[in-house]
């Protein structure tokens, strides 16, 4: 069985040529500039897409009962962060404070993430 990617990953690495033209106009500052500024927005629009695959991922580590009830909730919170960033900086980009609750609320994916490499997940014994 295949499991396709999350979208916000195709949109990401489609991002990704926004940099690279920025590399290639460097003679020209303002044409530059603007590709960097697309680069900006294409990751707003591929965090939309990262929240909205947290909301599962939480949900199913919640319920599998082999990490800890906490990160799952933690990724749906990090979800509702990703969510609520990427629309606030689509429609509001000059709240730049406001922001940064929202960037504290993805906190508890890198926990997660941390928690899975540091200490894994609990697997019940096959008898």
């Amino acid at each position: 069985m295949v499991i396709p990617a999350p979208p916000g990953v195709p949109v990401a690495m489609l991002n990704t040529l926004n940099r690279i033209a920025a590399l290639m106009l460097i003679k020209t500052p303002e044409q530059m500039m603007f590709f960097l500024d697309l680069n900006e927005q294409g990751i707003v629009i591929a965090s939309i897409f990262w929240g909205l695959w947290l909301f599962p991922l939480g949900y199913l580590v919640y319920k599998s009962g082999y990490l800890p009830k906490f990160f799952g909730i933690a990724a749906i919170i990090g979800g509702f962060g990703y969510l609520l960033g990427s629309f606030t900086n689509l429609l509001f980009p000059n709240l730049g404070n406001l922001l940064l609750v929202f960037d504290i609320m993805t906190f508890g994916e890198v926990v997660f993430i941390l928690w899975l490499v540091i200490r894994g997940a609990k697997i019940p014994e096959i008898k």
